[in-house]
């Protein structure tokens, strides 16, 4: 009866450090994968290649927008484009219009929906799309050279 209480005392307390070590070793693994997989996404979202080949239009004038939870934004904003392309035209054609769309998409968001770096690139995006239905495409890229929440 003795050997028999050895042998569960000893797996009762085996089993939380038997637990706790395989926990650690899914964590290190979890996060390997999370960091390579964040890694090859911002690589995919930034193409260095593709941008350098690309027309820029900056907008003239900051934009500054109360956020829909009434904190301030100020931003720079600038377009890439192809050179060239019908776009050019078009981009200055409508730059009130385009700036107009950006005010409504900012004001439209809070702080919590744009302060990581994953939230920004969504913000960019949803921008470009924006910008391309009032241009008739061909706006490859959204840039923020000043990007300021106060």
């Amino acid at each position: 009866m003795k050997k028999k209480s050895l042998i569960i005392l000893a797996v009762v307390l085996a089993l939380p450090f038997a637990l706790a070590g395989g926990l650690a070793v899914f964590s290190v693994g979890a996060y390997y994968v999370a960091s390579c997989a964040a890694s090859k996404q911002y690589k995919d979202a930034s193409r260095p290649g593709h941008i350098s080949n690309l027309a820029v239009f900056e907008f003239a004038d900051e934009f500054r927008v109360n956020l829909a939870d009434g904190r301030p934004l100020r931003a720079k904003i600038a377009l890439g484009f192809e050179k060239g392309s019908p776009a050019e035209g078009q981009i200055n054609e409508r730059k009130d219009v385009l700036r107009n769309i950006a005010n409504l998409v900012l004001s439209g968001k809070r702080k919590a929906d744009i302060t990581s770096v994953q939230q920004q690139l969504d913000l960019r995006e949803e921008l470009r799309a924006s910008f391309n239905h009032v241009v008739g495409g061909g706006i490859e890229e959204v840039y923020f050279n000043e990007f300021t929440l106060d």
